[in-house]
């Protein structure tokens, strides 16, 4: 596990700069999908906070990394690798999501993000 990094507030995973919605105390912006997906599994979130970074690859396929791990998951197309990432996410208690597409388009998804308590580990 890697130790919580309160970067969060100025970088994304990768380094990045961005402004993340609820710096300073935990804020969510949750598709629709991962809530129907916990409810539908009965999931509850208690896994420990979560990264994850999905984007696309020159030659169309998708891969999927949480942050502070080295190996990384392939799907073959869009659709497969968001379903992959928010079956991931599903049972964090706090997750971001980053999906970067072929043009360069961000999209995030989190929720109680950030984490409440710097002394939770993500990883």
């Amino acid at each position: 596990m890697q130790a919580f990094d309160r970067s969060w507030k100025t970088a994304d995973p990768t380094g990045q700069p961005i402004d993340v919605p609820g710096a300073g105390r935990p804020a969510s912006h949750e598709s629709q999908e991962v809530r129907d997906m916990r409810d539908a599994l009965g999931a509850v979130a208690v896994d420990a906070p979560a990264i994850y970074v999905l984007r696309a690859e020159a030659n169309g396929e998708w891969r999927l990394r949480r942050y502070g791990q080295s190996e990384e998951l392939g799907f073959p197309d869009r659709e497969s690798a968001l379903s992959g990432a928010r079956l991931a996410v599903v049972r964090c208690a706090a997750y971001w999501l980053r999906v970067e597409d072929a043009s360069g388009e961000i999209h995030d998804e989190f929720l109680n993000w950030p984490p409440e308590s710097a002394e939770r580990s993500v990883g």
